[in-house]
């Protein structure tokens, strides 16, 4: 019985000992954004204990930071007319900050990620009727990949390489939370 279990240790452990090796399954940049995103979300969902607002000389806001123990979790910008035109959401560590912007109707005009005050990863901007206008990646604020843009009816008006296909891999390296 005991060499038995010699022997099936002895094959077993190379085995164990390869898989431990093996390189993580590569993660698309889609699926590195699509898990980014919501756990930036989830952190800045906060209530806050301080807000700071910026005023227009017409006494109108147009900013708006909000904080919980002494770190800024979400800001948000405002119009003339008192109307929400963007936000970001913050990391507790400051590092990653997920911005949006927002059309008249209240839908999503823009969206993307930074980290350390640089987009990397898609970037997408829409026309406020929900047709998507341009998408692209970035890297360290750099175009990378192709970019893509279209008209208000959906219709591709061009698709552009803007090359550096390598950072698009590099992009799962940016340190996830």
């Amino acid at each position: 019985m005991c060499k038995r279990a010699f022997l099936i240790a002895g094959l077993l452990f190379p085995v164990f000992f390869l898989m431990q090796c093996r390189k993580p399954a590569p993660v698309s940049p889609e699926i590195w954004y699509q898990t980014l995103r919501p756990t930036i979300q989830a952190l800045a969902d906060l209530q806050a204990d301080t807000t700071h607002l910026e005023y227009l000389a017409d006494s109108t806001f147009s900013h708006r930071v909000f904080m919980h123990g002494g770190r800024v979790f979400r800001e948000e910008w405002y119009g003339k007319a008192g109307d929400l035109q963007g936000r970001s959401l913050f990391t507790p560590d400051g590092k990653f900050e997920w911005r949006c912007e927002i059309c008249p109707d209240s839908s999503i005009g823009f969206e993307g990620i930074l980290f350390k005050n640089k987009f990397y990863g898609p970037s997408t901007w829409w026309y406020c009727n929900g047709q998507m206008r341009q998408q692209g990646y970035r890297y360290a604020n750099r175009e990378i990949g192709t970019w893509r843009r279209w008209d208000e009816k959906g219709v591709l008006v061009d698709s552009i390489d803007r090359g550096n296909h390598d950072l698009l891999d590099s992009l799962v390296n940016i340190a996830v939370l």
